[in-house]
């Protein structure tokens, strides 16, 4: 964020208390001191931009040089003390790494800590090694090289995601990857849908429900199914409703959504049987909901078997 003059002023004013010392080029050990000094002043914005971290050193009685600075940034770079990355308008900007963090990246070169500034960026979304190439400048052969010793050190990770099945995502080995990544409980380890997944928590909720004459609510139902262990792992309340929310789709449940004072209450939704059974194929069932040519690239509605065969179905059924 841009600063006012007053604002920098003062903080400038802050920092050159801890530059004051006597006349002469400061050691190396002293300027490094000075510029952590002055990193730590600068850490609740994230770090200390190259300019202004100048401005406040060449303030000092024995203001280093050009060259004795970019020695000086280069060693704590090199350490793991500080991190460099780049602003909004592409400059430069300091930042303090822990000491966790720095034993972690010790002995990785500058390109290995450039790479891996770029996917921590990218948090539980991760990034594509084409995109890594853009933002880092490091061509693709030198980049494989660079991701095998990040993955080596199990500094990062490789994860399959549902919107690019052949492509892999990069992201740091301590981060669980979004749903938007994993697709949540439906996909599984190869981020493929879980049709039949899908259908026996429909079955089993189904059961439920119909021994249920006054309806359930989606935790009435995630209850029953933790208490009976249908699953190895962890359903949400949000995917139990997702589950239900088929089933009114399709007409084989109904929905009540207002509670006993007559206000609208999603939350604590009732689901009851339907009474009826639908008079026309299932809305999940239609090909294009989970369209089994989109790896074809096939999008003509009018020569599609798949739906011709689908619509030859709706209508010999009665109406």
């Amino acid at each position: 964020p841009r600063q006012s003059g007053a604002e920098s002023g003062a903080r400038l004013g802050s920092a050159r208390r801890f530059m004051d010392m006597p006349q002469g080029q400061p050691t190396g050990e002293a300027l490094q001191a000075r510029i952590i000094r002055a990193c730590g002043l600068c850490e609740d914005r994230g770090g200390i931009p190259q300019s202004e971290l100048e401005a406040v050193l060449s303030m000092a009685q024995d203001a280093p040089s050009k060259e004795a600075l970019m020695q000086a940034l280069n060693g704590l770079i090199q350490s793991g003390r500080l991190v460099v990355c780049t602003s909004h308008d592409g400059g430069l900007v300091f930042r303090l790494q822990s000491d966790e963090d720095a034993a972690k990246l010790h002995g990785l070169s500058s390109e290995d800590r450039l790479v891996y500034q770029e996917i921590e960026k990218s948090g539980s979304d991760g990034m594509l090694s084409k995109d890594l190439r853009v933002r880092t400048g490091v061509r693709a052969p030198q980049l494989t090289k660079v991701l095998k010793t990040l993955e080596t050190r199990r500094l990062v990770q490789r994860v399959k995601s549902i919107k690019a099945k052949n492509q892999i995502l990069y992201m740091l080995a301590n981060i669980e990857p979004s749903l938007e990544v994993t697709g949540g409980a439906w996909y599984g380890e190869q981020r493929d849908f879980d049709h039949e997944l899908v259908k026996q928590l429909q079955d089993v909720a189904m059961r439920f429900v119909a021994s249920r004459l006054e309806g359930v609510t989606a935790k009435q139902v995630h209850d029953f199914m933790v208490q009976q262990k249908v699953l190895n792992f962890e359903l949400t309340l949000d995917d139990m409703r997702a589950i239900l929310q088929t089933l009114v789709y399709d007409a084989r449940l109904e929905q009540h959504v207002r509670d006993a004072s007559g206000e609208v209450n999603l939350e604590a939704a009732r689901y009851v049987r339907a009474v009826m059974e639908p008079p026309v194929p299932q809305l999940t069932s239609v090909p294009c909901v989970v369209c089994p040519c989109a790896e074809d690239a096939l999008h003509d509605a009018a020569t599609c078997p798949h739906l011709t065969t689908w619509l030859d179905h709706a209508v010999q059924l009665p109406w």
